[in-house]
């Protein structure tokens, strides 16, 4: 056995239940295989039950998980979902801005004057008068969505991006 996985062995085993615990089913995804490996067998070497669906170890004492594992736990959930949550952000803006505009629609004017709304392209128009209709733009209903749907994929992409980079953990040595 070389010294590396040696010392890494050493270090597995004066490590405490609770962390042992924790090393394989809250933090695993920062380890690397061999130290999940000798982490199993300190477990069974110990008799410490090590089942995901029980969180009860040997001595019948449960195990109490920490603020910072629940965190850490909510932060791998925001990680997994990140493109997702950062296109929700992307669109939010533009949903903002065409709402801002209809209700600005009618601002000031009377009914002899046209008004339209949406950004950043029209999307309906209003004639003033006896002599016009409302006219929905399709062209601007089209170009509006195209834009809001490749913005948000961007800053999706950009999110995702961020949580990764600045989410990274240590692998153990």
């Amino acid at each position: 056995m070389n010294i590396e996985a040696q010392k890494l062995m050493e270090r597995i085993s004066g490590l405490r239940d609770d962390d042992l615990l924790r090393m394989l089913f809250i933090d695993s995804a920062q380890y690397r295989p061999e130290a999940i490996t000798y982490a199993k067998a300190e477990m069974m070497k110990r008799a410490i039950s090590f089942d995901p669906t029980d969180q009860i170890a040997a001595d019948d004492s449960k195990l109490e998980l920490p603020l910072a594992a629940v965190g850490r736990r909510i932060w791998n959930a925001i990680q997994v979902s990140a493109f997702g949550i950062g296109c929700v952000i992307g669109l939010l803006p533009f949903i903002w801005a065409n709402y801002y505009s209809y209700n600005r629609m009618y601002d000031g004017l009377s009914n002899d004057f046209s008004s339209s709304f949406g950004f950043p392209f029209d999307l309906y128009q209003t004639e003033g008068g006896w002599g016009g209709g409302p006219y929905l733009f399709l062209d601007g209903l089209i170009a509006d969505l195209v834009l809001a749907i490749c913005a948000a994929v961007c800053i999706g992409w950009v999110f995702k991006w961020l949580l990764r980079r600045g989410g990274a953990k240590q692998i153990v040595e």
